[in-house]
């Protein structure tokens, strides 16, 4: 395992015991946090209500600076050597119909995550819908295709795909570490009574 990984696991590993979850569901938390901003308590809160009867849908939120509702599938298999099977692709795509007409989650039992979808597109009726996989798992052909079809295919005002596999993961966390190393050391003067 590459030194980033291990970083990126054991970063997900502290979150889950902090949330009291699952290290899947903290991961999907994990991305929110670090690459859209999401505060860690709302991003554990909706980790937290994945489950039974989500139709795919793992972790869902705004993100106010792409001005989209993004919608997550998270999959962080035990074996980070395996390609990533394409059902959990397939779960994104399920999960659309649900996004679009939250009122079906209240029908299969999952009322929390259709008030949580419903508010969300009340409280930003413009934004689109992003949805995708995120996966510790090693990039998928596969799945490459079938969103590049699912992309070329949608209607792009409306709805647009993603997947990120481990291997982009590393590298926007590769990114995001080396951003934070930008100022290593600095001292600050205060003038008055500060």
């Amino acid at each position: 395992m590459s030194k980033d990984l291990e970083e990126i696991v054991t970063s997900i590993d502290a979150l889950a015991a902090r949330g009291s979850i699952p290290p899947s569901r903290a991961f999907a938390a994990w991305f929110a946090i670090n690459f859209f901003n999401q505060d860690e308590d709302e991003a554990l809160e909706a980790a937290a209500a994945d489950g039974g009867n989500d139709q795919g849908i793992d972790l869902v939120f705004a993100d106010e600076n792409t001005k989209e509702i993004i919608v997550i599938q998270a999959h962080c298999p035990k074996n980070l050597k395996k390609v990533t099977p394409k059902e959990k692709w397939d779960a994104v795509l399920s999960a659309i119909p649900f996004v679009k007409d939250a009122s079906r989650l209240e029908k299969m039992g999952r009322p929390d995550l259709a008030e949580s979808i419903l508010t969300l597109q009340k409280d930003y009726p413009d934004y689109s819908i992003a949805a995708g996989l995120i996966t510790l798992g090693l990039k998928s052909q596969q799945i490459v295709d079938s969103v590049s079809a699912h992309q070329d295919d949608s209607d792009s005002k409306i709805l647009s795909y993603f997947h990120f596999a481990q291997e982009d993961i590393i590298s926007k966390y590769k990114t995001l570490v080396s951003s934070e190393r930008g100022i290593p050391e600095d001292t600050l003067h205060f003038s008055g009574g500060h």
